[in-house]
Order: structure tokens, then sequence, then C-alpha cells
């Protein structure tokens, strides 16, 4: 069975990203496309995130 929307589509972290208001251009842009690098900008978007709920 084929998912019914498309891969860029998807809501995990970037849900709390918008809810928390962080945008993709408010995170740090260097060694893009690097896993471990991608991690690290995802830990760091979730607690800008987490700090503009609370």
């Amino acid at each position: 069975m084929d998912i019914p929307w498309k891969f860029w589509m998807e809501r995990d972290l970037r849900t709390i990203l918008d809810i928390g208001n962080v945008t993709n251009r408010s995170l740090p842009q260097n060694n893009m496309h690097h896993a471990l690098y991608d991690a690290y900008r995802q830990v760091i978007g979730l607690q800008r995130a987490i700090k503009n709920i609370k």
C-alpha cells in the first residue's frame, strides 16, 4: 500500500518546530546533508522549540 502523502509532508520533528516557532533558517547551516550534523541540527531545533513553548 502506498502512503497517501509525499515524502516531504511527513510530520515528526517538524511538528514541534512549527509549534515552537523554530524555522529551518534559524538553525546552523554548515555541513548540510551530513547525517551526524543533521542529527545535531535536529537536537538544537528541538531544544529551541521546547524553550519557546515554555
